[in-house]
């Protein structure tokens, strides 16, 4: 899926789904497992609700990513915030074993 208007909402269910937003305040969300969600506008939000999934967002935009704890027998959200503890703009991230956002190698 794809979008380029300001305040675009996308979602998809399935896995290995790949979503993308240029526009500002655009909103991403994905359940399937191994997808990678994209917005590029300024304050966008991207949401992956399943697990191995990669993100990226834009100027002051928030990245939220699942990860299954087997330990804890439980999901657990993590939330990264662009600006924020290294977190760069329009470089895609994923989460480590310990739920810590890490740079993705394309």
């Amino acid at each position: 899926l794809a979008a380029s208007g300001n305040y675009s909402q996308l979602a998809a269910s399935g896995d290995y789904s790949q979503l993308a937003a240029s526009g500002n305040y655009s909103k991403l969300a994905a359940s399937g497992n191994y997808s990678q969600l994209a917005a590029s506008g300024n304050s966008s939000i991207v949401c992956a609700a399943s697990t191995n999934c990669k993100a990226s967002a834009g100027n002051n935009g928030c990245i939220v990513l699942a990860r299954w704890v087997e330990s804890e027998k439980r999901y657990r959200a993590s939330v990264a915030y662009v600006g924020e503890n290294g977190i760069k703009p329009n470089v895609f991230y994923e989460l480590d074993g310990n739920g810590n956002f890490v740079e993705c190698e394309q």
